[in-house]
């Protein structure tokens, strides 16, 4: 499953708690050593990142730590952006979810797309 597919079911997530898409999310950034949901084992269930902040941040510090991040009310909803750090202020990547951690996920998942785009000569 690519990126920008994680992102997008990240948009339609309204709940806390997703465990599949929290299973599909580890399998998809590489940290979960199984291919699919049915094959995974008690060892490989990943940490609670749709449920926990405190999950998604720890995701967010481990696959990009030279990034930096925050979260806030936005309308009815949150919003949290991932942003490199650097003396040239880039932009920040932006998501915006129900909860604090989809919002940090789908942050995230932004700046990979980002960053693997970047990484292959896209724009």
């Amino acid at each position: 499953m690519s990126l920008a597919e994680l992102r997008e079911r990240v948009a339609t997530l309204t709940e806390r708690g997703n465990f599949q898409f929290e299973c599909d999310l580890a399998i998809a950034l590489g940290i979960s050593k199984t291919e699919k949901l049915g094959a995974l084992n008690i060892q490989d269930t990943p940490p609670p990142y749709t449920r926990s902040v405190d999950a998604a941040i720890a995701l967010v510090e481990m696959k990009l730590p030279d990034h930096q991040w925050g979260v806030h009310c936005h309308k009815s909803a949150f919003r949290a952006h991932v942003t490199k750090r650097s003396p040239f202020r880039p932009m920040p990547n932006i998501g915006d979810a129900p909860t604090p951690a989809l919002a940090l996920i789908s942050a995230l998942l932004a700046a990979l797309e980002e960053r693997a785009a970047a990484g292959s000569g896209e724009k």
